[in-house]
This record gives structure tokens, sequence and C-alpha cells, in this order.
């Protein structure tokens, strides 16, 4: 369990990565996808989670995150994946995980392609 939405965030970019991974060695396999030595980028919108993916040095607010999530600063530091900064504007994640405005989710619904569900007559 997180203890703060940094680790939280850090936590998710960790588990995220490795799916990440595996999808990047099978299109590497099937010689499609991105170009060779070019790092998957996983979007983030938490700074404190960006600067602890990178900074190899133990925080010791963070020393307790379980070792299995410090496999995403590995695949950092082999330059195989990166974290972006995305604002939470623009996170299309958020209409999964916060309370938004009705503008504001009716744009991540029009940003996603979800429409009002219309039954065959």
């Amino acid at each position: 369990m997180a203890l703060s939405t940094t680790e939280a965030a850090y936590m998710a970019s960790a588990d995220a990565t490795q799916p990440a991974t595996w999808l990047r060695l099978l299109l590497d396999d099937l010689q499609v996808g991105l170009p060779v030595n070019t790092p998957i980028s996983i979007l983030e919108d938490n700074n404190g989670c960006i600067a602890l993916s990178k900074e190899p040095v133990h925080h010791k607010r963070f020393k307790h995150v379980a070792m299995q999530h410090h496999f995403l600063r590995q695949k950092i530091e082999e330059n195989t994946v990166k974290l972006e900064i995305v604002s939470a504007a623009d996170n299309l994640a958020n209409m999964l995980t916060k309370a938004m405005s009705q503008p504001a989710f009716e744009q991540v619904k029009e940003q996603t392609g979800i429409s009002k569900y219309q039954s065959p007559a």
C-alpha cells in the first residue's frame, strides 16, 4: 500500500513498465514498432515520481518501496524506458482515477473517442 501520491505514482509507473517492456520485445521480434534504441515513453503527471525514478540514491522517505518497483529505475538506467511529464489536464487516465468537472470529463471523453452507445433499432 502506498503512503503518498508520489509513491503510488512510482508503483503504478513500475507496474506499467513491465508489460510495456514485454510489448516492446514482442514488437521488436515482429520487426514492427519503435525504432531500435528508442526508449518506451511512460506518461506521468507526478513530478515527485519522475524525480524518484531518476535518482539512484535511495530517498529516506521511500526506502520502504518494494524492490519490485525498482524495476522502473533499472529500465530508465538502461535507457529502455523514459518517464515523461504530462499535465493533469491532458492525462486521459484521470477519468478513471479522479473526480472531474463535467467540462473536463467531456473533453477527456472526446479525446478518447468514447461515445454514448446507441443500440441497433
